[in-house]
């Protein structure tokens, strides 16, 4: 179990809590603030902060991610940036944090009339699901999500049937149609919604 307040601090707990953060999401977030990204992150201490302001005791934490594309045959930056993940994946796992890894599918597509690489993420969103719904078979009753992804919607109603308090931490930057515009459709499927600040992030930010 992950303590839900290391700093000792006199918090009073009222459930226990689960938080699933999409690293995507995270990282996009994190950069929007002018911060470093998702790596320089502390994770469980960003974990057990969103608990803590719930009033909840934070007892698992998921980190949904994709290691970096290798070639069959790895360039010398492949395997430099595979080394660099499997050492953060390996820090993160020794902090009881599990890990669930999709896969990168490579695209061949145009831009400008040149034809580039384009990464997508898969699996990751059905890893997601699967966590979310699996929490009414634990003594699990709140699951705090960091995400911004609306293919959770049913997700999300599935797992509220189930008796699990949903509470959606997202960041909007209020420009219509932009990548942090908040989808109503997720936020109402929620039972509550808290905006990610700048704070939180730094204090969770790795110095």
């Amino acid at each position: 179990m992950i303590p839900g307040d290391p700093t000792g601090s006199p918090v009073f707990f009222y459930g226990n809590a689960a938080v699933l953060i999409d690293t995507h999401y995270l990282d996009l977030v994190s950069k929007e603030f002018g911060l470093r990204g998702e790596k320089h992150i502390d994770i469980k201490g960003l974990a057990v902060q969103m608990a803590k302001e719930n009033n909840l005791w934070l007892t698992q934490a998921f980190f949904y991610t994709c290691p970096p594309s290798q070639s069959s045959k790895p360039t010398p930056d492949e395997s430099e940036r595979k080394a660099k993940y499997d050492r953060f994946k390996a820090r993160i796992e020794k902090l009881d944090i599990v890990v669930r890894e999709g896969r990168l599918q490579k695209l061949r597509v145009e831009n400008n009339g040149d034809i580039v690489d384009k990464f997508t993420e898969k699996g990751v969103d059905t890893l997601f699901t699967i966590d979310l719904l699996r929490l009414y078979r634990t003594d699990i009753r709140n699951a705090l999500l960091l995400t911004c992804d609306t293919d959770f919607v049913p997700a999300i109603k599935a797992a509220r049937e189930d008796g699990t308090k949903v509470v959606l931490y997202y960041y909007a930057d209020e420009v219509k149609k932009s990548r942090f515009s908040l989808s109503r459709h997720l936020a109402n499927v929620c039972d509550e919604s808290v905006l990610i600040t700048k704070k939180l992030m730094e204090q969770a930010t790795l110095r």
